[in-house]
């Protein structure tokens, strides 16, 4: 096989940064511990990293800020001419996406640990960190879809990464029984030498990106999109009701896609505005609708635009999960021969994962879409205002907010085990 065995033709689609950036991190702390009684101490940090240059990917083809509005126009219009010369490089290319390293992240936490030894071996640690880690793209697996929002405005992307949590809590307690080496074998060997243990984990939910969002059916009256129209709304009746080869009424038309004005960019390149009027998460009702569909509105929303929020405004579920388990050792009564050695033993294990049976889910739906709307002077207004043609807004995603997958912590799991140990 050679090269001529080819045809000719193609374009290009993806390309390679071409600098000599290298993703690096710095990290600092300031630690601090001190013994609170004997065998205990207390542990306080502030703990931060700094990451520059990290891995990411843009698309190059898309309109400068000032010129989305009329790409935005030139859409509804059907003048796709005009919409190919607002790109730099022309419609009858594809986004381009390039690879870079133009990722930014910063993460600060003060991290507090106590730990103290009891009687019998036995011991206590509890852990806090409260942190918050902002970056302008994801710090996941960087794809074409993933990285920078916008090449001309990269930190209309930045908020909380996708895996930060704001707080996180862990406890373990080992508690061992005494032995009660100077009461009978019968009582030493069934109440004596129990070990129970427990390890807690409290995590708050990571933080959430609304993404793949735009609109559908907006009737739009800042475009005269029918010059043949007699009424000014999106009336779709026909002017002679009995001839629809007649215009339509209306002179104005309806919108559909991205109200960023972004042709093809990142997932995350299309979210609406946060009303904080309204709590991210619904107290009541179904446990599976995490998020709060009227936390998030296109409402006051300006055409070719941003958003009144970065990401990460809203976090999706924790984790509330508690592990217990008992076991106990005996000698066995051939133990410390050739075969066995001295350390042979029986060995009983109860353990218990989710204890407490909490449901925990993940894989929140975050594809925020709205149906209907009007748009008047740039501006996006939920409600019809009795304009004809055009409808109030609804959630074109009703699966939005939802995270009904369980968590890989899965339900309550009970084990025991009786194990010979030699």
């Amino acid at each position: 096989m050679s090269l001529f065995d080819f045809a000719a033709g193609g374009g290009p689609k993806q390309s390679i940064e071409n600098n000599n950036h290298v993703a690096n991190s710095w990290q600092w702390n300031l630690t601090t511990e001190t013994e609170l009684w004997k065998n205990s101490k207390l542990e306080v940090g502030w703990v931060a990293l700094r990451g520059i240059h990290l891995n990411s990917a843009v698309a190059l083809n898309n309109p400068r800020p000032a010129d989305r509005l009329t790409y935005i126009n030139a859409g509804l219009l059907g003048n796709s001419a005009r919409q190919s010369d607002l790109l730099p490089f022309t419609s009858a290319l594809p986004a381009l996406i390039q690879w870079n390293h133009g990722g930014d992240s910063v993460y600060h936490s003060l991290q507090v640990m106590f730990h103290t030894r009891i009687s019998h071996n036995s011991q206590f640690q509890a852990s806090y960190t409260w942190s918050k880690n902002l970056s302008d793209t994801t710090l996941a697996y960087v794809d074409t879809n993933t990285g920078l929002v916008d090449r001309y405005n990269p930190r209309a992307g930045r908020g909380p990464a996708d895996f930060d949590r704001r707080h996180i809590f862990n406890a373990s307690f080992i508690f061992n029984l005494p032995a009660l080496e100077h009461q009978n074998a019968f009582v030493k060997g069934v109440v004596g030498g129990w070990e129970a243990s427990t390890i807690m984990n409290f995590f708050s939910g990571a933080a959430l990106r609304i993404n793949q969002s735009g609109m559908d059916g907006v009737c739009d009256l800042d475009v005269v999109t029918n010059s043949a129209g007699t009424t000014n709304d999106c009336d779709q009746n026909h002017q002679v009701p009995t001839d629809p080869t007649t215009p339509v009424r209306g002179r104005f038309g309806f919108f559909g896609g991205n109200p960023w004005g972004i042709r093809d960019g990142a997932l995350y390149a299309s979210a609406p505005n946060r009303d904080y009027s309204q709590p991210c998460h619904l107290s009541g009702g179904d446990r599976t609708q995490w998020l709060n569909p009227a936390a998030f509105t296109w409402n006051g929303f300006h055409l070719g635009g941003y958003p009144n929020a970065g990401p990460g405004t809203c976090t999706g579920p924790g984790v509330a999960a508690v592990d217990f388990s008992v076991n106990k050792n005996w000698n066995l009564p051939f133990h410390g021969t050739r075969v066995f050695g001295e350390k042979s033993k029986i060995q009983f294990r109860l353990e218990f994962f989710n204890l407490l049976n909490h449901p925990m889910f993940r894989n929140t739906n975050v594809n925020f879409n709205t149906n209907g709307g009007i748009v008047q002077n740039n501006t996006y207004a939920c409600a019809a205002k009795g304009v004809a043609g055009a409808t109030s807004c609804s959630l074109g995603n009703t699966s939005f907010g939802v995270a009904n997958t369980s968590s890989n912590i899965g339900n309550r799991e009970i084990q025991y085990a009786l194990k010979i140990i030699f």
